[in-house]
């Protein structure tokens, strides 16, 4: 299980018997069974751990492009490198945990978890995405970025639902309620907050 330990730049993450550091020159993953720590830093710099609050068990680290980590319950760290063209921006869980989605600035990528297969990558001319999610089902996510607007997209249709304005800076983070229901937001205004979302299409 992931869980955050430490606040600083970067920061630590707790995964079964392993101590995760995040920082600009890798990943550092310490344990008992890794001699004192082992420097993971073959994708570049890593921006932040993105954690699957449903399945802490399989998450995902992004720097220049995106690494799932999994913890196996025979105690073995593994990663995987998913495989999008483009710096990926963000990225973010459903709140099922059951799909993950990358942005870059063209695309907006979606996998099915916990093996990472990629369902679809959908072009986005939206602007620049600095925070996604992604709704039950997986048809649609929650975007959000500089132009202040948490906006619900349809990766199908290619078009927007509902949106909330009521940021007046950039929307930097989203997450979701344990039951998808709403989402929270977050702001370089200085503020969280929260939101009902709209029903599942059925």
């Amino acid at each position: 299980m992931y869980s955050r330990t430490d606040e600083s730049p970067g920061g630590y993450f707790a995964s079964g018997p392993h101590l995760i550091h995040v920082g600009s020159n890798g990943v550092r993953i310490s344990g008992s069974d890794t001699s004192g720590g082992i420097i993971y830093s073959g994708y570049g710099p890593v921006k932040r751990l993105i954690l699957n609050h449903a399945d802490p068990d399989h998450s995902v680290l992004v720097g220049s492009d995106a690494v799932a980590i999994t913890y196996e319950e025979s105690g073995v760290l593994n990663r995987k490198r998913i495989g999008i063209s483009g710096e990926v921006l963000t990225g973010g869980f459903s709140a099922d945990g059951k799909f993950f989605a990358a942005a870059t600035k063209e695309k907006i990528h979606l996998f099915e978890v916990p093996n990472f297969r990629e369902l679809k990558a959908v072009d986005y001319k939206g602007g620049v995405i600095r925070a996604i999610a992604v709704l039950s089902g997986g048809d649609r996510v929650l975007l959000g970025g500089d132009d202040k607007i948490v906006r619900v997209y349809d990766l199908a249709t290619g078009k927007d639902g509902p949106k909330y304005t009521n940021h007046t800076g950039t929307i930097t983070a989203l997450a979701l309620s344990p039951d998808g229901r709403h989402a929270f937001s977050a702001s370089t205004d200085g503020s969280i907050r929260q939101w009902k979302l709209p029903r599942e299409k059925r």
